[in-house]
């Protein structure tokens, strides 16, 4: 007896395959979070300097397209020189943008830490203007105004105390943490993949172009 495959019934069987495919990767999934997220969170900090360059030679783009322009209009106007225009308005573009970052580090920064210096200056008095519009508020009611009055003049002391403590640190860590030092070592590689990024363009598009072709083709 000859047993004819049944079309209905084979699609059933695989979609039934996938479904418990997926669950049994769920379930390994939930078991393994930890294992997973620790995966997860290396190759983010890998994927880190290549998301910094794309972002880079996106924004760099537009300086390094007119430079070039202006370039093949008027110095190699009479001989075209495709590569070297390229070198020098990706070289232009990146002289911008680091002029741009480091005049935005030379304005922000210094203000950023005048901002947290005068926080940290004057917490007393933004503790004692508290305590006044505590007493206005409750001056109806002493034996809530006594202990709010009492909780923040004790939070205002310890926190005092805390910051006397941790000023030298917080000026340590506004001046150079660790956590900086890495995003400025991603924004550097990030810098070099953008340059490479904008050097090639052309052939990276080309190539995107064939690939969705051929899975157009495929499908």
């Amino acid at each position: 007896m000859r047993i004819s495959p049944n079309k209905r019934y084979n699609t059933v069987a695989f979609y039934a395959t996938i479904v418990i495919a997926l669950n049994v990767v769920l379930v390994a999934a939930l078991l393994k979070a930890d294992t997973i997220m620790s995966f997860l969170d290396k190759c983010v900090n890998v994927m880190s300097p290549i998301t910094w360059g794309v972002v880079i030679a996106f924004l760099m783009n537009p300086i390094m397209v007119r430079v070039e322009k202006v370039l093949n209009k008027t110095v190699f106007k009479s001989k075209e020189r495709p590569k070297a225009a390229r070198a020098i308005s990706v070289i232009c573009a990146c002289l911008v943008f680091a002029g741009i970052v480091v005049g935005l580090i030379a304005v922000v920064g210094p203000e950023l830490l005048k901002s947290i210096s005068e926080i940290i200056d004057n917490f007393s008095s933004y503790a004692d203007t508290a305590q006044q519009w505590v007493v206005k508020l409750f001056k109806n009611n002493a034996q809530v105004e006594k202990a709010l009055s009492d909780y923040i003049r004790k939070f205002t002391t310890d926190f005092s105390t805390t910051l006397d403590q941790l000023r030298p640190m917080i000026t340590d860590i506004l001046s150079g943490a660790w956590d900086f030092i890495n995003v400025l070592k991603d924004l550097v590689l990030g810098f070099i993949v953008s340059i490479y990024l904008l050097f090639s363009k052309e052939t990276l598009f080309a190539q995107a172009k064939k690939i969705l072709i051929r899975s157009e083709e495929h499908t």
